[in-house]
């Protein structure tokens, strides 16, 4: 990706950055989360052809 133009703010509590045109916000906020809600923003690594086989007969 070639950037040709970036601009970027730093605030209390939201990071601005404009690249090309397209902006990207960010809050800067940080929250402790348990595990298992960390966990439940990603999805499950798929490691084996079997396992991709299962999804697709559900």
């Amino acid at each position: 990706m070639k950037i040709s133009r970036f601009n970027k703010d730093c605030g209390n509590s939201v990071d601005m950055n404009i690249m090309d045109g397209y902006l990207f916000d960010f809050p800067t906020n940080v929250v402790e989360l348990q595990k298992e809600a960390a966990d439940s923003f990603f999805t499950d690594a798929v490691t084996t052809p079997e396992e991709i086989n299962k999804l697709r007969r559900q």
